[in-house]
């Protein structure tokens, strides 16, 4: 088929032409002008006639169609290439409230689906920006499909493949939905109905949240909390309390599941004996206090009856039995037992008498009768307002510390101050003693440790708590129980201190040597001030990748004539610490090099063929910090220097030897002439020169063999013309003049060979010269102007060139002796008869010397003089002298001098 083409191409003058398409569109094509009308189509499907020669056709393949005339020998080839083209039918996975997944595939096939043809993906740069936007988790320029770090963003993807086939994607990646977080305050997924807590409230701790609390017995409560009390027991208690909550904007949500208890079973306990009778005098009175239930976890406490209002306690213990000395303080005393586990508490009365008053007095105390931390680990405790019983004698204080042992009576011994300070726990005794009667009130405080430290839920720390390039700050928070409790966090150097429960921490992107920062956080109880203080590191992962790009041969950044492109191959490295076990995946996130190179994104290698400055931005994808590294691809490309020579086609002949000669640095070249038809050369197209039959523009390929750089030049032959030329030895001068002619004819390239000529002198002859080389003469004998012709032939070319020749007369001076100026007409004037002068001057004198007549110069030969002198007197008669200087223009000079007789 490839033969009978050509053989088309060589008979009957066929017009080839291609286009390209991509698969389902259509191509326009036509025929060769002078084939036009009424044109036939032959395709693989079918036979198609126009009348205007155009034709649109659909292949789904590679076609050759054939357009001919049924009137015309002119046959026009038509190529049109189908290229495949890309389809895509995207999908995408956002993150959800449950997952944060994030992906997307195109879904990319081709048609025709085979053979798989080669693409690229190119991703689109912002306005106003310098990079493009690239899913962080595609690694190649062919990955269309990727799940993974993506980072939310508007992407815009363009598929090409051959032919400039394409199709574009746009899509978005949206935010991770924002979720429901919360927690209960109370923090606990338990909570109890107890006598120390018959009714509580339970929130979510994220205000911004709308809750639900629900029960399978009560109407849901659209609520940020909801108060729990005895009242509701006996519906909320059968079930759980469920309370979800929902992020108004994102619509996620999150519950939790609270299980209530109820726990209000009073303890029992007993005294005996139930009443005592208290005399000063009497050494011991005492009461036995006993518990029942429970047998563990549970407190007696008993309320002097002679300090209404105090809130200090005569007796504690967690013991049972338990004695009770009752010989402080006449009246009712109150035994209670309180049941620790849930705060119930149940009373009975012990009634004590006397037949004396006893002194009175109340107790005060700083810090609430507890010890704490910091400045609260000091109490003072006092006697207030006291009072003197029946005796009316003066009152003595005793303050009597933990551990030492009291009897009913104390009888010593005994300070005065009203006031101590109390630095170690436990019950202290306080004794007010009457002088006179020896009576005395006897009271028992109990001074309670409260050291214990606020507790610290958790700290939670967002987004993992390690700052990377693509994270860049991350936020410490902190939880806890405890009420009245303030947060600290104490960072950098020098410190700073942030009183928050949570803190933002911020990447510092230029301390790349830095892998951690701690933060303390200090937890302060504001009853007691006692604090707990934990530390908190959040590491700095932002070493930037050093970025680097290498020629995939080494030392080799310069293209060739033979490599016209080279590629450039991702050298970049990671500088994290290994402390973050790199993995170093250290990309080619964008390639850009010198106009016309168009950017690349996210590719371990870039072909390039222009040169100049290249550009490569490395990304480190474990933390997405970035680095850019420039180096420059040059020139090594060496041309042969040509220069060439085209001989015009010479009148008569059939050929010209069209040349080329060339040097290089390369050494050896080869060469190939590119002829227009193979009419128009014979002999071998591939040597330094080329014969050619006919005029018209050639081109030579000269090739360096060595770096196979290539040299194009033109050159142009064109058909010799003869030119007519002749070279006269005079072309003016004084008869007789003798010419000789030089016949100077030639022919396109400066030949002179087998021109004959034609010669007509002018002066009535002619002559023949069957040679250049043949030189005829002349002779003018007149003076005139003669014009010489000549016709020069070398068939099939002439030409014919026009000579003048003017001849002169010699020049001649004829000088007269005597005239008579006497006015009669005849010989009046002095007059000198000359030919042929440029030049000439004259001078006349008397023959005394002195000057009568002068003419400096005459360019005309005539001198005339009437005989008078410079003042136009009359000279009289007699011998008068001349000099004269005159010039021919032959060339003949003359110098006379002589005599004139004037006669009147």
């Amino acid at each position: 088929m490839k033969k009978f083409l050509s053989l088309l191409l060589i008979l009957f003058g066929t017009s080839l032409y291609s286009q390209s398409i991509c698969f389902g569109s259509s191509a326009t094509i036509t025929a060769a002008p002078s084939a036009v009308n009424n044109s036939t189509l032959v395709t693989p499907t079918g036979t198609f006639t126009s009348s205007d020669g155009t034709f649109v056709v659909s292949p789904t393949v590679t076609t050759i169609y054939t357009i001919t005339v049924p009137t015309s020998t002119v046959v026009t080839i038509r190529t049109v290439t189908v290229n495949p083209r890309p389809n895509v039918s995207p999908t995408y996975t956002q993150a959800t409230c449950t997952s944060t997944i994030r992906g997307f595939n195109f879904n990319l096939t081709f048609s025709p689906a085979n053979p798989a043809p080669t693409y690229t993906i190119s991703w689109a740069i912002p306005p106003m920006s310098t990079a493009a936007v690239v899913p962080g988790c595609i690694t190649a320029p062919t990955d269309f499909s990727c799940v993974g770090v993506i980072n939310p963003a508007n992407y815009q993807a363009t598929v090409a493949a051959a032919g400039g086939c394409q199709v574009v994607v746009s899509f978005t990646i949206q935010n991770t939905p924002a979720p429901a977080s919360f927690s209960l305050q109370p923090n606990s997924l338990t909570q109890s109905i107890t006598c120390s807590q018959p009714n509580f409230s339970i929130s979510g701790s994220n205000a911004s949240l709308n809750y639900t609390w629900t029960n399978n017995f009560i109407t849901p409560v659209t609520a940020s909390s909801i108060q729990v009390s005895n009242a509701l027991t006996g519906t909320l208690l059968t079930s759980n309390l469920v309370v979800v909550a929902q992020n108004t904007i994102s619509g996620c949500t999150d519950s939790k599941t609270i299980a209530l208890v109820v726990n209000t079973v009073a303890p029992i306990g007993s005294s005996t004996p139930t009443s005592q009778l208290i005399n000063c005098l009497n050494a011991v009175n005492l009461v036995t206090l006993t518990v029942s239930s429970p047998s563990v976890n549970f407190s007696q406490f008993a309320y002097s009856p002679t300090l209404p209002g105090s809130t200090s306690y005569t007796f504690t213990s967690n013991n049972s039995p338990a004695v009770l000395d009752v010989s402080g303080a006449v009246g009712t005393w109150t035994h209670c037992v309180v049941n620790n586990g849930n705060g119930c508490t149940s009373c009975k009365n012990i009634v004590v008498t006397s037949n004396q008053t006893l002194p009175t007095f109340t107790i005060t105390s700083t810090g609430n009768f507890s010890l704490g931390c910091s400045t609260k680990s000091i109490c003072n405790l006092a006697f207030g307002n006291p009072q003197a019983g029946t005796g009316g004698a003066s009152l003595t204080y005793t303050f009597i510390p933990p551990g030492a042992t009291v009897g009913s009576v104390v009888t010593g011994p005994f300070a005065s101050p009203l006031s101590t300070n109390v630095i170690t726990p436990g019950t202290w005794t306080m004794i007010c003693h009457e002088q006179g009667s020896n009576c005395q009130t006897k009271v028992t405080v109990p001074i309670l440790l409260n050291t214990f430290p606020p507790v610290l839920d958790s700290v939670s720390r967002s987004r993992g708590g390690i700052l990377t390039c693509d994270t860049q700050q991350v936020v410490l928070k902190a939880f806890s129980d405890t009420q009245n409790i303030g947060y600290t966090w104490q960072y950098g150097s020098p410190a700073s201190n942030l009183q928050s429960s949570s803190v933002p921490v911020n990447a510092t992107l230029t301390a790349a040597g830095t892998t951690s920062v701690t933060y303390t956080l200090t937890l302060k109880d504001n009853s007691n001030l006692c604090t707990i203080s934990s530390n908190y590191t959040v590491f700095h992962n932002v070493a930037a990748p050093t970025a680097s790009w290498a020629p995939q041969i080494a030392g080799k950044n310069f293209i060739t004539c033979k490599d016209q492109t080279i590629t450039l191959t991702n050298a970049s490295k990671t500088n994290q610490n290994p402390f973050f076990n790199p993995t170093n995946r250290v990309i080619g996130f964008l390639w850009e090099g010198p106009t016309p190179q168009v950017p690349l994104s996210v590719s371990s290698s870039y072909t390039a063929g222009t040169i100049g400055v290249y550009t490569i931005t490395a990304k480190d994808l474990d933390n997405g910090c970035t680095a850019r590294f420039t180096n420059t691809v040059y020139d090594n490309r060496d041309f042969p220097v040509v220069n060439t020579t085209a001989p015009l086609i010479d009148c008569g002949s059939k050929t010209s030897t069209i040349s080329a000669a060339a040097t290089t640095t390369g050494g050896s070249v080869s060469y190939l002439w590119r002829i227009p038809t193979p009419n128009h050369s014979s002999g071998l197209l591939n040597l330094p020169a080329c014969q050619v039959n006919l005029p018209g523009t050639f081109t030579v390929l000269v090739t360096d063999n060595v770096n196979g750089c290539v040299t194009t030049k033109t050159v142009s032959v064109n058909n010799a013309s003869l030119i007519a030329s002749v070279a006269l030895s005079d072309t003016a001068g004084f008869a007789p003049l003798r010419v000789n002619f030089v016949n100077n004819s030639y022919s396109g390239n400066n030949i002179t060979s087998s021109i004959s000529t034609i010669w007509t002198f002018g002066n009535g002859s002619s002559s023949v010269t069957p040679a250049t080389s043949i030189s005829p003469s002349a002779l003018y004998s007149l003076p005139g102007t003669y014009t010489v012709k000549i016709w020069a032939s070398k068939t099939p070319c002439k030409d014919t060139v026009v000579k003048i020749i003017r001849v002169d007369v010699p020049s001649t001076l004829e000088i007269p002796n005597v005239f008579t100026p006497n006015g009669d007409g005849i010989n009046d004037f002095y007059f000198l008869k000359t030919n042929s002068l440029s030049k000439i001057s004259m001078s006349i004198f008397d023959r005394w010397g002195r000057l009568i007549f002068e003419v400096i110069e005459s360019t005309t030969g005539n001198i005339s003089w009437d005989g008078k002198n410079g003042s136009g007197k009359e000279v009289p008669d007699g011998t008068y002298f001349y000099y004269l200087n005159a010039t021919g223009k032959d060339g003949v000079d003359y110098a006379k001098k002589g005599t004139i007789t004037l006669s009147r």
